[in-house]
């Protein structure tokens, strides 16, 4: 059912990015979310003191 959504929407919005979050265990969130960072390529995504939650997160909340 969710591929079908991705699907249909990339035909509809060939822009929109779709990011697929693994969320089975703690581990695995927040490495899906350094997977994101990794694709966006997000300034200091690899700074050992920077929180790659929060800088995903700000990046998704973004309006621009």
């Amino acid at each position: 059912m969710a591929i079908q959504f991705c699907h249909r929407l990339h035909a509809t919005s060939p822009k929109t990015s779709i990011f697929w979050v693994n969320a089975s265990t703690k581990a695995t969130f927040e490495e899906s979310y350094r997977s994101i960072a990794d694709v966006l390529a997000l300034p200091r995504r690899r700074d050992p003191d920077v929180n790659v939650l929060v800088l995903v997160r700000d990046w998704l909340q973004r309006e621009d």
